[in-house]
C-alpha cells in the first residue's frame, strides 16, 4: 500500500484538518519555516524564478500540513526543476489578471463618487480581482500535486475559490495580514520577512489550498467520474518514483481505491 493511500485513510479518520492543527504546525515547524524562507528568497534573486520558488514551496508545505518531513534536495529542487516553465506560465496569467483587474477596479472607484453608476462595474471588476486572488493558492498548490493541463488547473481553482469559499477567503486575509504587517511596519518587519514572513504566507496558502484539493477532489473522485464539469482528479504521489526526482506526479486512480 503507498503512502499516499495509507495518509489519505489517516485524514479521513483522524480529520488533521483543524485551526488547531495549523497553528500547531507553524509552532513544530517554525525552525524550518525559517529554512525555507531564506531559501525561497534565495530562489527569487534571478525574478524570473519566483513562480517556480512559490510551487516549490507549496509542495514543501503541503507536505508539512501532512505531517511529512521534506528535504531540499528531495522535494524542492525536484519540483523547481520540473515545474519552471508551467510556473512561468501560470505566474504570468496571474500577474496579468491582478493587474488589469485591480487597475480597471481603481479606474472605476475613482468615479463613483461622483456618479454611482461607476459603481457597478468597480464591483463587478473588484470581484474579478478578489476571484483571481483566491484562485492564485489553489493554482500553485495544484501546480505543485496535480499532473494536469494549465487550463484545467485554472478551471480547478476557479471551481475550489467558490466551493471551498469559506476557507478561501480565511487564506486570503490572513495572507492580506501578514503581508499588511510587514509593509506597514517597514522597514522594522525587516528581519521578519527575512526570518519568516514569506514562508509563514505560503504555509497558509497550501494549508487551506490543500484542505480544499483533498476535500472536494479526493473524496469525490469516483462520484464525479465521467461527468463533463466535473474537476480533473489526477495527484501526485508522495512514494517514490524515478520519473521527476524522488516524489514524482502520478495518476491518483493507480493509487487510491
Amino acid at each position: 500500500m503507498s503512502e499516499l493511500v495509507k495518509n489519505e485513510k489517516i485524514d479521513k479518520e483522524e480529520s488533521p484538518f483543524s485551526w488547531k492543527n495549523y497553528f500547531r504546525s507553524i509552532w513544530d515547524e517554525l525552525f524550518l519555516l525559517v529554512r525555507y524562507n531564506l531559501m525561497f528568497l534565495l530562489c527569487c534573486i534571478p525574478v524570473v524564478t519566483i513562480p517556480a520558488a512559490i510551487t516549490s514551496m507549496h509542495y514543501v508545505f503541503v507536505r508539512i500540513a501532512r505531517g511529512e518531513k521534506p528535504g531540499f534536495k528531495e522535494d524542492v529542487l525536484p519540483v523547481f526543476k520540473r515545474e519552471f516553465g508551467r510556473s512561468l506560465l501560470a505566474g504570468i496569467l496571474v500577474l496579468l489578471a491582478l493587474l488589469v483587474s485591480v487597475t480597471g477596479f481603481l479606474f472605476y472607484i475613482r468615479f463613483a463618487g461622483e456618479n454611482l453608476f461607476f459603481m457597478v462595474p468597480a464591483v463587478i471588476i473588484g470581484s474579478i480581482a478578489l476571484l483571481v486572488y483566491l484562485m492564485s493558492s489553489y493554482i500553485f498548490t495544484m501546480l505543485a500535486i496535480l499532473d494536469l493541463p494549465i487550463k484545467d488547473i485554472i478551471k480547478n481553482a476557479y471551481m475550489l475559490a467558490i466551493l471551498n469559499i469559506k476557507y478561501s477567503l480565511c487564506s486570503g486575509v490572513y495572507i492580506l495580514i501578514i503581508g499588511g504587517i510587514g509593509v506597514l511596519l517597514f522597514p522594522v518587519t525587516v528581519p521578519l520577512s527575512l526570518m519568516v514572513l514569506f514562508s509563514l504566507a505560503m504555509f497558509t496558502s497550501a494549508y487551506f489550498s490543500y484542505y480544499g484539493i483533498r476535500k472536494y477532489i479526493l473524496k469525490h473522485r469516483d462520484s464525479d467520474e465521467g461527468k463533463p464539469n466535473a474537476i480533473k482528479t489526477s495527484i501526485a504521489d508522495f512514494s517514490k518514483s524515478e520519473k521527476g526526482g524522488e516524489h514524482a506526479r502520478a495518476n491518483l486512480s493507480d493509487q487510491v481505491t
